[in-house]
């Protein structure tokens, strides 16, 4: 038995493929005389189809039928734009003899093709999808839809990781010469976030959860909030620290409540997801985000150490003056 299965477009917000599917039978004895044999496939959907007579030959006769349908993927939208979609096909032959599946292709056809092997991995940059056959009787057909990350990632991932580095080296500056820069910053953020966030609703593939891009994005206006709050505070808790009493610069709060977030969010919204998947690119992004947190860290200590140098030179020009 060999099995075509032709894509002809691909639609990742259901997540559904539409699929012509083409079988041929044989060769089986002469002797059976049936003039069409039923086929069926299930997984993703159900479609039964009859495949007839052909022609034959030396070998035996031949049948072959077709049809095309939609059929369901599964996979885990979360991880876009590096998400994986899966296309399973069990077959079933209704005769009086058994079939094995000896060879099956999955390519993409039609209209779109150019489209689908721009956003969608192939072998060898071929029409041709990865593909296993699994089963004792070889009557299980998976096909693999790895999506290219390259573009998905430049376009909506790339700018929100530069955010969060910009917000990172935004506590480099002081707030006490720097507050208007910095809540500018800020206040960017807190528009950007949105728009951009409503803005590739419509690219973003079937999920029960958010998008890495949308996880992104909530963690960012957090760890905005949490920023900007932080520097309008500090020069309040400055006069009282200078005052009354001795506390900590708001800043060390920030910092602290940002990793919370960051690690309530992930339990919450993607430990689950990265435990089944193991994707190292999604791993590899939210080090990225660490390492943005870091650099904020970075910034937040050499500004204290040039706030207390600051502090230091008029004391040393004093006993300098004295002396």
């Amino acid at each position: 038995m060999y099995v075509e299965t032709r894509i002809i477009d691909i639609d990742s917000r259901i997540p559904n493929v539409n699929v012509e599917i083409f079988v041929r039978l044989g060769p089986v004895p002469q002797a059976f005389n049936a003039t069409a044999i039923w086929i069926n496939f299930i997984g993703g959907g159900y479609v039964i189809f009859p495949c007839n007579y052909s022609g034959s030959d030396s070998f035996g006769k031949y049948y072959q039928g077709n049809c095309s349908t939609s059929w369901n993927l599964f996979g885990i939208g979360e991880l876009f734009p590096f998400d994986t979609y899966y296309m399973s096909l069990n077959i079933s032959v209704f005769a009086d003899m058994s079939f094995r599946m000896h060879d099956a292709t999955v390519i993409f056809l039609g209209a779109k093709q150019g489209f689908l092997m721009d956003n969608w991995q192939t072998v060898n940059s071929s029409n041709i999808v990865p593909t296993s056959i699994y089963g004792e009787a070889r009557n299980q057909l998976v096909a693999e839809l790895r999506r290219k990350p390259v573009v998905p990632f430049l376009e909506f991932v790339l700018p929100i990781l530069l955010c969060y580095f910009l917000l990172g080296f935004s506590l480099f500056m002081d707030p006490k010469s720097r507050m208007q820069e910095m809540l500018t910053i800020y206040l960017s953020l807190f528009v950007f976030v949105p728009t951009f966030f409503f803005g590739i609703q419509n690219f973003m593939p079937y999920r029960s959860l958010l998008s890495l891009p949308e996880f992104l994005l909530v963690n960012l206006i957090t760890t905005a909030g949490i920023f900007g709050i932080s520097i309008i505070l500090s020069d309040f808790v400055e006069t009282i620290r200078t005052r009354r009493a001795s506390f900590p610069p708001t800043e060390w709060f920030g910092l602290i409540f940002t990793i919370i977030a960051f690690i309530i969010y992930y339990s919450l919204l993607f430990s689950q997801i990265m435990f089944w998947s193991g994707s190292a690119w999604a791993l590899i992004i939210f080090l990225l985000v660490i390492l943005s947190n870091i650099v904020a860290f970075l910034g937040f200590v050499s500004r204290l150490k040039m706030r207390k140098r600051k502090k230091s030179e008029p004391e040393n020009c004093l006993l300098m003056f004295y002396e």
